[in-house]
């Protein structure tokens, strides 16, 4: 009995649920709007669906959404630079569901264009051979990241690139070579050392300093070397770019009084010099220092009294110089009484007391004085000991005395194609000169 109740009751059942289902098909669904269940990606579909809008009914729809391919799953990676040995990259973003690399702007970057290759930071040098004093180097190459030296030809790391001097005794600290038996000086920090020792009273005295470089003084402001007892021979190397400002006794040399020292065998190319009294490109002031086959290029002076291309004021011997290219300006200065002096201006030299200049060549310069101005030297006089001025050439020359500026009486000019001024029984033979004009400008 109790079977037959529970087969009538399903029979029942199933009755209804067959009329149910025929109930919700027997009209057109009004679906709801589409609701996205699974977003698209990058990589994979989504889909959405919908349901009827009658509640007895409750049909869905469903339908896929096709793969977006600009749905990434981006994580920024900041720009890493390049090291030597290590590979950097730039600032990229990375998709971690297809795996690639995009640009700021969204634009994929191929596969491994986001490196940057590791590279060393170059620097070449080429080989230098030593000499006897001075250190050479072999071809190398300087990495400014990691700082090491490599091989130009092997690219091997390098120890050392230096080739060490031919002479092994030559100390660089106190200049002195074992070998020549000479001060060698091959930098511009070893020569300023060397003035600075001289003028700390090391006079060298009876010792022969060589220059075994061309030096570039870079117009630093230079300090005279003064009370040198040696010799100092140039080799016919070069220093470039002198500039003294201000001050009595000036030039590359200052004041050797009463030294018999030896300048020579060299040039200075490029000076500015501007002082007060005894001003020269080599030597300012002198008595018994010589001065040989010394060459001045490019230079300017002003100054107030007794200025030469080489030497301003000389008891001395003067030889074999050359001057190519020089401007002297010198002006009166005001003195206790008013204005004085702005006179004995020379190609060579300002005021030669007594010695000689012989063998010197001039050319390419502009002279200015108040008096006492001439191609080889302002003034030259016996009054000291004998004077001969011989063998000399000027060209290309302005010698002008200009007393309008300063002005203090109306003086003699002096002026001259070899000498401005002479004094006494000054032995003129053999000088040359062409193409020099001489001006005079007086007050009116």
């Amino acid at each position: 009995m109790i079977k037959k109740r529970i087969i009538t009751f399903l029979c029942a059942s199933v009755v209804c649920a067959t009329a149910c289902a025929f109930a919700a098909c027997a009209h057109e669904c009004d679906y709801g709007e589409w609701e996205t269940v699974k977003v698209s990606t990058c990589i994979e579909k989504g889909y959405k669906v919908r349901v009827c809008k009658d509640p007895d009914c409750g049909k869905r729809e469903r339908a896929e959404l096709e793969i977006d391919p600009d749905a990434h799953r981006l994580n920024t990676v900041t720009a890493e630079a390049a090291g030597c040995e290590n590979d950097g990259h730039v600032a990229y973003s990375h998709c971690s569901l297809c795996l690639k690399n995009f640009d700021g702007d969204g634009n994929e970057i191929a596969a491994g264009d986001e490196i940057i290759p590791a590279a060393h930071d170059f620097t070449e040098y080429s080989a230098v051979a030593a000499t006897d004093h001075a250190h050479g180097r072999v071809a190398y190459r300087h990495c400014e990241t990691c700082k090491k030296d490599y091989d130009a030809a092997t690219g091997e790391i390098l120890a050392d690139a230096v080739i060490p001097a031919k002479h092994a005794d030559y100390d660089r600290d106190t200049l002195y070579c074992r070998t020549c038996e000479k001060y060698v000086i091959t930098t511009v920090e070893q020569f300023k050392a060397f003035r600075d020792g001289v003028n700390a009273g090391n006079g060298y005295d009876g010792k022969t300093v060589v220059l075994d470089a061309d030096l570039d003084l870079k117009n630093e402001e230079w300090t005279p070397i003064n009370s040198f007892k040696g010799t100092f021979d140039g080799q016919g190397h070069t220093i470039k770019n002198l500039k003294i400002s201000g001050g009595d006794n000036l030039g590359l040399f200052g004041r050797q009084w009463q030294i018999r020292a030896v300048i020579s065998n060299f040039t200075i190319d490029g000076a500015n010099i501007s002082g007060g009294s005894s001003v020269g490109v080599v030597l300012g002031n002198t008595a018994s220092t010589a001065v040989t086959d010394v060459t001045v290029k490019n230079a300017r002076i002003s100054a107030n009294h007794y200025a030469g291309g080489i030497v301003g004021y000389a008891y001395t011997e003067i030889s074999g110089c050359t001057v190519e290219g020089l401007e002297i300006v010198c002006v009166p200065d005001m003195g206790a009484d008013g204005y004085d002096n702005g006179d004995k201006v020379g190609g060579i030299v300002g005021y030669l007391c007594s010695g000689k200049a012989e063998r010197c060549t001039v050319s390419k310069i502009s002279l200015k004085g108040y008096r006492d101005v001439g191609g080889i030297a302002g003034t030259a006089t016996t009054g000291d000991g004998p004077v001969s001025v011989t063998g000399n050439a000027v060209s290309d020359a302005t010698v002008c005395v200009d007393q309008t500026v300063n002005h203090y009486g109306d003086k003699a000019p002096n002026a001259g194609e070899i000498v401005g001024r002479v004094i006494g029984s000054v032995v003129m033979e053999n000088n040359s000169h062409g193409r020099v004009t001489i001006d005079i400008k007086l007050n009116s």
